[in-house]
């Protein structure tokens, strides 16, 4: 299962961000890193991950409960999406 996490913090909390990624010694087993994007300015990251159980996605955000404030969005491909599509008969 493919999930995006929007991930925002405070201002006052970003030095401490910053640091605990630099240190974090990464996802949880069951947890793969697709990719990582971050708008330090705008205090917000996009992390796509995939998980094979929602138990190991919520091990690590766990790991981030206290300093940041998450969504969470299931996503699928764009060639799943038009499968899908298709299936319904929607395209």
């Amino acid at each position: 299962m493919l999930v995006i996490t929007v991930s925002t913090w405070d201002a006052k909390d970003a030095r401490e961000v910053v640091k605990r990624f630099s240190t974090w010694p990464g996802a949880p087993e069951g947890f793969k890193i697709v990719g990582f994007w971050a708008d330090m300015a705008a205090r917000k990251s996009w992390f796509l991950h995939e998980v094979t159980d929602v138990k190991d996605h919520a091990r690590a955000a766990a790991d981030w409960g206290d300093l940041l404030t998450m969504e969470h969005h299931i996503v699928v491909t764009p060639e799943e999406g038009m499968a899908i599509f298709k299936e319904k008969g929607w395209w």
